[in-house]
C-alpha cells in the first residue's frame, strides 16, 4: 500500500502572490509532502473569505502562514474550519498598529500614510513594501528582487489592508492552537519582534526561532537554515 503524503496548506502574506510560499517546499526532502497554496486576497476581507472557505471542506496535516496568511491560518483554527496537527508561523502581527495595549507595533500615523500612498499609487507602493520586507536582512537585494509581488487585486488588497489594521489577538482564543512553530526575523521593520512574546504567552506548545540579520522574509533570507528547521518541525 503505498504511503499517503501529509499536507501543508499554505498563506502567503499581504500584497505576494498567493503561492510565493511554494518555492521552500523545491528540496527533494519534501517530495513526500504535498503542497497547496490559498488565494485569500481575490475576496473582500474575512468574512466572505472565511464564508468561502467553510463550503470548500479543505484539511491539512501542517497549516503555514506568512505575516497575514498567519493571522489567517490562526482564525481558520479557532473557528473550527481546520484542525491541524502542527502549524507554522513566519513573523504574523499580534496586533499590526500600536496603541495603549502593545507598543511595539506600527505607529497609526505611518500605517495612514502607507494606506494612503496604496490607494493613490499601488503598483509603486507595492514595491515599496517589498524593500521594507527586505530591509536590515543580510541579503536584501536578492529577498527585494525575488520576492512575488502580486500584481492583480489591488481594490482586494486594500481591504486586507483595513483587516490588517483592525486585527488584534487580544480577546482571542488560543486553546485550539496546536504545536506551533515561529520564525522571525530580528531586523524584522514591518512586525516587531517583541510582538513574537505576546503569542509565545498564550500558545501552550510553542517554539520561536529567531533568525539574525533578518528582515520580514526568513524563508527566502537564509533559503538552507529554514529548509531544515522546517522540516524537522513537520517530519518528527
Amino acid at each position: 500500500m503505498q504511503k499517503k503524503s501529509k499536507k501543508i496548506l499554505c498563506f502567503s502574506g499581504w500584497g505576494q502572490k498567493f503561492d510565493s510560499l511554494e518555492p521552500i517546499f523545491s528540496d527533494e526532502k519534501f517530495s513526500d509532502f504535498t503542497i497547496e497554496s490559498v488565494d485569500y486576497s481575490k475576496f473582500h476581507g474575512f468574512e466572505e473569505f472565511f464564508t468561502n472557505f467553510k463550503n470548500q471542506n479543505k484539511d491539512c496535516d501542517i497549516l503555514l502562514g506568512w505575516s497575514l496568511g498567519g493571522q489567517i491560518c490562526l482564525k481558520l483554527i479557532e473557528m473550527g474550519l481546520l484542525n491541524p496537527k502542527k502549524l507554522v508561523l513566519i513573523a504574523p502581527p499580534f496586533q499590526m498598529v500600536k496603541d495603549e495595549n502593545i507598543r511595539a507595533g506600527m505607529g497609526q500615523d505611518v500605517f495612514a500614510e502607507f494606506y494612503k500612498n496604496f490607494a493613490d499609487s499601488p503598483d509603486a507602493t507595492l514595491k515599496k513594501f517589498s524593500i521594507l520586507t527586505a530591509m536590515n536582512d543580510k541579503n536584501s537585494g536578492q529577498i527585494a528582487k525575488n520576492l512575488d509581488i502580486s500584481d492583480e487585486n489591488h481594490e482586494q488588497l486594500i481591504l486586507w489592508l483595513d483587516e490588517l489594521k483592525n486585527t488584534s489577538f487580544f480577546d482571542f482564543d488560543f486553546s485550539k492552537t496546536p504545536k506551533t512553530l515561529f520564525f522571525h526575523g530580528k531586523g524584522d521593520m514591518i512586525v516587531h519582534i517583541l510582538q513574537m512574546s505576546y503569542f509565545k504567552k498564550r500558545i501552550s506548545d510553542f517554539t520561536a526561532l529567531q533568525y539574525e540579520n533578518c528582515g520580514h522574509a526568513p524563508h527566502f533570507s537564509d533559503v538552507e537554515r529554514f529548509s531544515d528547521d522546517l522540516f524537522r518541525f513537520v517530519n518528527y
